[in-house]
């Protein structure tokens, strides 16, 4: 990043401290804070503003879980916020959010529910 990008960034994230975006750090499992430099830095290093945690797809029903909310600015500063999201979608393009995690494990671990549930709920093929 050029010197007078990141010198602009520095005193846009001086000027609004709040503006404390979310990045997966070295491990590209753990969320930790950054400033706006850091947070485009990231970015283009893993080529987009959010990470797939895992996709899958049942019966036209998809099921994607990613970290997403880097830019999170809501809730108690003190508070780990959830940073990972599922949301499933059905065949027609209809989506929910499912469910929202702090941690990268918790987001693997309710995508693995998700998916165990939908499997409960589609008819198995009948056996010859």
């Amino acid at each position: 990043m050029e010197a007078d990008t990141k010198q602009t960034l520095n005193s846009i994230s001086e000027k609004f401290p709040q503006l404390r975006p979310w990045i997966l750090g070295e491990d590209g499992r753990t969320p930790v804070r950054t400033d706006l430099a850091g947070y485009l830095e990231w970015a283009a290093k893993i080529g987009g503003l959010s990470a797939r945690v895992a996709l899958d797809e049942i019966d036209g029903t998809t099921v994607s879980t990613v970290f997403l909310d880097q830019m999170s600015l809501a809730g108690d500063r003190h508070r780990e916020p959830e940073l990972f999201e599922t949301l499933v979608s059905d065949a027609n393009g209809s989506a929910a959010v499912e469910r929202r995690y702090r941690t990268w494990d918790e987001a693997e671990h309710g995508h693995a529910e998700i998916i165990e549930e939908l499997r409960h709920l589609t008819p198995s093929s009948p056996k010859p």
